[in-house]
């Protein structure tokens, strides 16, 4: 999580606000880290429960921004990602998803093939706006 924060306070594009909600047992590094150094933006460190929908919703609550990103501790947006997720909010947008391209040569799994087949997850191209939810059933 380091890393990101460095990483985010050297872009030019940074956002004004990065909220850390941290769901891993017993660590106060991250937290004293934050509280030392002078970022370029405004920090939040939440304390929480594990569980990726409880710490995004934490975040969102917490959130004072316009606009809210989610990033993993290990994702590192290239130049001009924030810039670029801003501009793709149209009328009727209401979220926009990245592309992993770290993981574009990576096989893909038996698990989510079979997914892809019974039509468990969206057929959407990356880089596309679908005006109309894509057909996703669920079972």
């Amino acid at each position: 999580m380091i890393a990101l924060l460095e990483h985010l306070a050297c872009t030019d594009d940074c956002p004004g606000e990065v909220i850390v909600v941290d769901g891993a047992p017993e660590s106060n590094r991250l937290a004293k880290w934050i509280n030392t150094y002078d970022l370029p933006f405004k920090s939040v460190y939440i304390r929480s429960p594990a569980g990726l929908t409880r710490q995004r919703n934490i975040g969102v609550d917490t959130s004072t921004g316009e606009f809210v990103f989610f990033l993993d501790d290990d994702c590192f947006p290239e130049p001009g990602y924030f810039e670029a997720m801003r501009e793709a909010f149209l009328p009727g947008v209401g979220a926009v998803a990245g592309t992993l391209i770290n993981e574009l040569n990576k096989p893909v799994s038996l698990r989510w093939r079979a997914r892809f087949f019974l039509r468990l997850v969206p057929r959407g191209e990356p880089g596309r706006y679908y005006r109309r939810p894509l057909p996703c059933r669920a079972g």
